[in-house]
This record gives structure tokens, C-alpha cells and sequence, in this order.
């Protein structure tokens, strides 16, 4: 009961930490032990015993080297042995990996054991009851925890047969249940480097770092990364660039396209000094009052529309406007803009075409831009719909002649007021006579 109860506060007296590995390499164990004697002339039954003790060293590649001291009892034909053995083995994982909770392995040894049935001699190895034993056999580690594991361990002794002075000996099998605890090095953020070693004891890391993380693995590690979570280039602290135009994507209006500085990073096509997301037009030079597009001339008149005070009308004049010449005025009010027909008839006279051709067609020609009304009248003789047609016919005349002579036609237009526009009275013959007309009125404000 004394030597389980000191196994006991032994164990409870152990603190947290990880496994062996090449980082942490040295373990220690305790347990108990079962000693069963075997051979031809051996009558044995289980005999209790502790402790064992153990001390290892892990290598590489799952094989650690260790030492083993154990005290406990044997029988062979109801004669009962205290035990005693001090062995260095070998162990070898089967499954090497310090993240599998349940690990099998082999081990071989090399040591002495002793078979005293005097408990009063002294020494602990006394030559006439000792002898030297290899050893074969299976195990299993199974985690309790980061650093404490159950122990069960199966091994066969066999004695050597040579010509040492050790007389007494047995082959025996013995059975360990016990406890190992891995000293390890503190290591708070658990990434298999020891705090003194870690750069960052605080952050788990790699070891190419340091200990330090690099979350994005753009090799450069976090704490040096002005964008962690962005794979990017060291020349810009770890941010990316993605159009690599010099300038890194949180600080680049347009991080898919190469841009300049003075424009935060977006392109300028049209080189109009205005980046594209701000240009209405980013293909034709602009100017930024317009939102970087040209002006234009919706009237073609070779004014642009920002300097034309007339943009829906074409005009001759320095502001866009359509120049009226005072010639046009002046005989636009006079009567020869009133032209007039025979009776029943749409012929125009010598002197009206005289008078369209010689003094009212140049003007057209020359100034395009203006715009004539012509309209055509009748008396009142016949019947409405026929003096309405002769009115069109009256004026469609008066035009026909005006495009001969070279007007557009774009400038003129024909209306038709047939009887409903008298200027004298329908029932004397000189009233009827001035009803017979057309009349030629300027349309430009």
C-alpha cells in the first residue's frame, strides 16, 4: 500500500504539457508489475510489484532509447523471489504519430535481472542470483492528455546463456501498466516550437518564420504584413497589387485596371486628365466641365454648343444664332411680299417671278438659314374644299419657283387658309381681288 500510495502522489504532482517528439524528446514513466516465470522446470504463478521505472529519449523516426529499473516478486514451486531487474531498450512506433491518441509499438532490450529469495542479502545484483536477459515485446501508449499517457507493455526475458559468474535465472514474462509523462518545452500557442524560440510564443506559426503565422502564405509573416489576409508582394509590405500598376489594391479607385497616382490608380484613355469612372466619355478628349466629353454642335452650324446661344437652330453669327440680314426684314414687310393671281388661277405673273427671282431668291441662297412661311388665300367664288386647294396649289407654286431658283427647301413652308383669310370684301370685284393671293412671311424670330 506505501509504494502505491507514493505512485499516486507522484502522478497527481505532475503538470500539463506535450508528447515526445524531437522537440520534446525525453519522457519518464511509472507503473507496476506483473513477473510470470516460464521453462521446462518451472511451476509459476503472477506475482504482483512496483515500481517501474523508466526514463527515454526520443530519436527520429519513432524510435526512442531508454532505461528501465524494476522492483517486484516471483514464484516458481511455491518459492517466492523478490525481483529485481535495470535494463536500456529500444522502442520503435508503429503508428508515429503524436497526433493519434492510441499508438502501438515493439521493444527489444538488453539488461540484468535477479531472482533473490533471501531478502536480507546485500547489493542490489548479487553475482550467484543474477543473470543477463534480452528482451522482445508489444505495447501501447493511449493519451490521457497533451502530455499524460497509459501504459501497457508486454515483454519476454530471456536469460543469456554464457559463461558469466550469474548462476540463478529465469526466462519470465513481464506485464507493465503504467504511466509516462513527456517533459516539454513551454509552448503557449502550441505550434511545436519552444517559446524561447518562437518569435511569436503567442501566435501559432510555422517554423521557415520562426514560430510566426503567415495566414495568406505570401511569405511574409503577419506581423510584417500590412495585409495579412491578402496574399501580396514584399516590395509593398505583403498587399497586393492586383494591375500592377504600382499602386496597391486598398489605396486603388480601380484595383482590376492600371491606372496613374494623380488619379488614384484608375486609366485615363482619352488622356483628358479625367480617370474613366469619372468620364462620360472616356474615349474622346473632354473637357471636365462637361463631364469629360467633347462639346458638340447640335446644329451643325460650326458653332459648339457651349458657345452657341441658338444649339437647336444653325446660325452664321459668332454666337450660334441665325443671322437675319435687315434686307430680308425690310421686304418681308413690304407688299412685295404679297403676290397675287388672276381669278381661279395659280400662274404666277411676269412681275412675281421677276420680283422672286431678282431680289428675293439671292437672299435665300446666301443666308440658309432662314425660314419663310408662304401662305396661299382665294375669294370666295366656289366651294370651301375647292378654294382650299387652290390656295395649296398657289402657294406650292410660289415655292416650286424658289426651289428652282436654288432655295432649299428645307427653308420653306406651304399653308393653305383658302376663303378664310379675306382681306377685302368677297362681294366687290376689288375686294375679291385682294383676296387672290399669297403671302410670304418670315418664320425667324
Amino acid at each position: 500500500m506505501r509504494r502505491v500510495s507514493v505512485l499516486c502522489f507522484f502522478l497527481l504532482t505532475l503538470s500539463f504539457s506535450v508528447g515526445q517528439t524531437t522537440e520534446n524528446p525525453w519522457a519518464i514513466s511509472l507503473g507496476a508489475n506483473l513477473i510470470n516465470l516460464t521453462g521446462d522446470d518451472v511451476d509459476s504463478g503472477i506475482k504482483f510489484g512496483a515500481p517501474t521505472l523508466g526514463i527515454s529519449r526520443y530519436l527520429i523516426g519513432g524510435v526512442s532509447i531508454g532505461g528501465e529499473y524494476s522492483l517486484g516478486n516471483a514464484e516458481n514451486n511455491n518459492t517466492e523471489y523478490s525481483y529485481t531487474s535495470l535494463e536500456g531498450n529500444l522502442k520503435l512506433n508503429i503508428i508515429n504519430d503524436p497526433d493519434k491518441n492510441v499508438r502501438p509499438f515493439v521493444r527489444a532490450g538488453y539488461g540484468i535481472a535477479r531472482f533473490d529469495e533471501n531478502l536480507d542479502k546485500e547489493g542490489p545484483f548479487p553475482s550467484t542470483e543474477s543473470n543477463y536477459t534480452i528482451s522482445g515485446g508489444v505495447g501501447v501508449d493511449i493519451d490521457l492528455n497533451d502530455n499524460l499517457s497509459i501504459n501497457l507493455i508486454t515483454t519476454l526475458r530471456s536469460k543469456v546463456e554464457d559463461d558469466s559468474p550469474f548462476e540463478v535465472g529465469y526466462d519470465h514474462f513481464k506485464h507493465i501498466v503504467g504511466f509516462s509523462y513527456g517533459f516539454a518545452f513551454a509552448d503557449k500557442d502550441r505550434d511545436g516550437i519552444r517559446d524561447r524560440l518562437d518569435e511569436c510564443p503567442e501566435d501559432a506559426g510555422l517554423k521557415e518564420f520562426n514560430g510566426c503565422p503567415d495566414s495568406d502564405g505570401d511569405g511574409i509573416i503577419d506581423g510584417e504584413d500590412d495585409c495579412p489576409k491578402t496574399p501580396g508582394l514584399a516590395k509593398f509590405n505583403g498587399c497586393p497589387d492586383s494591375d500592377e500598376d504600382g499602386i496597391i489594391d486598398k489605396e486603388d479607385r480601380c484595383p482590376q485596371e492600371a491606372g496613374s497616382a494623380e488619379l488614384e490608380g484608375c486609366p485615363d484613355t482619352d488622356r483628358d486628365g479625367i480617370s474613366n469612372p469619372d468620364d462620360n466619355c472616356p474615349n474622346q478628349v473632354g473637357p471636365e466641365e462637361n463631364n469629360g466629353c467633347p462639346w458638340g454642335d447640335k446644329d451643325g452650324d460650326g458653332v459648339n454648343d457651349n458657345e452657341d446661344e441658338c444649339p437647336e437652330i444653325a446660325g452664321k453669327g459668332d454666337d450660334g444664332c441665325v443671322l437675319i440680314p435687315q434686307s430680308i426684314i425690310d421686304w418681308t414687310s413690304s407688299e412685295k411680299a404679297t403676290l397675287y393671281f388672276k381669278h381661279d388661277s395659280s400662274e404666277l405673273s411676269d412681275e412675281n417671278k421677276e420680283t422672286l427671282s431678282k431680289e428675293l431668291a439671292p437672299i435665300l441662297v446666301e443666308y440658309t438659314a432662314i425660314e419663310l412661311l408662304i401662305e396661299g388665300h382665294a375669294s370666295l367664288e366656289g366651294s370651301e374644299e375647292y378654294n382650299y386647294d387652290l390656295g395649296l396649289e398657289r402657294a406650292s407654286e410660289v415655292s416650286n419657283l424658289l426651289q428652282e431658283l436654288g432655295v432649299d427647301s428645307s427653308s420653306l413652308e406651304i399653308v393653305s387658309y383658302g376663303e378664310t383669310q379675306p382681306v377685302g370684301d368677297n362681294n366687290t370685284w376689288a375686294g375679291r381681288k385682294l383676296n387672290r393671293r399669297v403671302k410670304i412671311v418670315l418664320k425667324n424670330e
